[in-house]
């Protein structure tokens, strides 16, 4: 299998998307809650989110891949930018990667996970949270959030757009997603940042939608 596109980076590290592009709904870039989170630039250009917002959609038309062709590639269409008025920082520090439950969700980075653990969301839904360290980057701690069915272990190594990590966890039942103004489904959708940390192996949660 080819890997997943690339759509975004943190200087020069590529972040590969986390779904298959056939699963991929849409891409929402939002402030993240801890002061440690990364900005993110994409690759992509912005969507017109008030357009996105009544038709339902970017008008995304997945890509075909060829099977042959093992090199990343990046990302068509446009991504949303969704702005949290009950939050500051910058406005590209966390992305919200939307896919139906159950859909499969790989790495977005060459890496080894330092941690998988169980949390509260909100302070009352469980959920699971996958720490990878990106290799060459001891100092970042990316954190994937929403899934389910973990399939890889702590110090297992991962590469991206290849290693199945774990499912897409339905959360929509119990909350409302914000990036289900801009889909055709209730919004369901892995939420990815960075963080920044000064020791190898440390972890930041990211307890947040």
């Amino acid at each position: 299998m080819p890997p997943t596109p690339v759509f975004a980076r943190y200087g020069d590290l590529d972040l590969h998307l986390v779904v298959a592009e056939v699963d991929l709904t849409e891409i929402g870039f939002h402030q993240a809650s801890g002061n440690n989170a990364l900005p993110m630039e994409s690759y992509l250009p912005d969507a017109d989110t008030s357009a996105a917002d009544g038709s339902r959609g970017t008008g995304r038309v997945p890509a075909g891949s060829d099977p042959t062709d093992l090199e990343p590639r990046i990302l068509g269409g446009s991504v949303l930018r969704m702005w949290r008025s009950n939050r500051g920082g910058q406005p590209d520090t966390a992305a919200d990667i939307g896919a139906p439950p159950g859909s499969t969700v790989y790495a977005p980075v060459n890496g080894v996970v330092i941690d998988i653990k169980t949390y509260a969301l909100y302070g009352k839904h469980e959920d699971i949270e996958v720490h990878i360290q990106p290799r060459g980057y001891p100092d970042i701690d990316l954190v994937l959030i929403h899934v389910e069915d973990v399939q890889v272990r702590v110090g297992e190594h991962v590469v991206a757009g290849v290693t199945p990590l774990a499912r897409v966890r339905r959360l929509s039942d119990c909350i409302d997603h914000q990036l289900g103004k801009y889909t055709v489904d209730p919004g369901d959708h892995v939420h990815m940042q960075l963080n920044r940390i000064e020791t190898p192996g440390q972890t930041v949660p990211a307890e947040e939608s």
